[in-house]
């Protein structure tokens, strides 16, 4: 794969700097409590796009995170 501008993902964990206070993620009753990810992605959506044909296409023209299927057109991708 070839990189791309940085992305950073970080969770409500990654930011706790004291273990003691880090989230478990599940309530006292057993159930989950959702799991909230911020993404921040340095770059403009024609850089996204050109990262995602760079990485995605099979060198057949097919996108490997889709089984073989043609890659995206910019639109397709933009409203996915």
């Amino acid at each position: 794969m070839q990189e791309c501008p940085q992305i950073e993902a970080t969770t409500a964990e990654t930011k706790t700097k004291n273990k003691k206070d880090m989230k478990t993620g599940i309530n006292k009753d057993g159930s989950f409590q959702p799991q909230t990810t911020i993404t921040r992605y340095n770059g403009t959506l024609v850089e996204r796009y050109n990262c995602y044909l760079r990485n995605a296409n099979d060198g057949k023209g097919g996108d490997i995170t889709r089984g073989g299927a043609p890659l995206k057109s910019f639109e397709e991708w933009l409203n996915n």
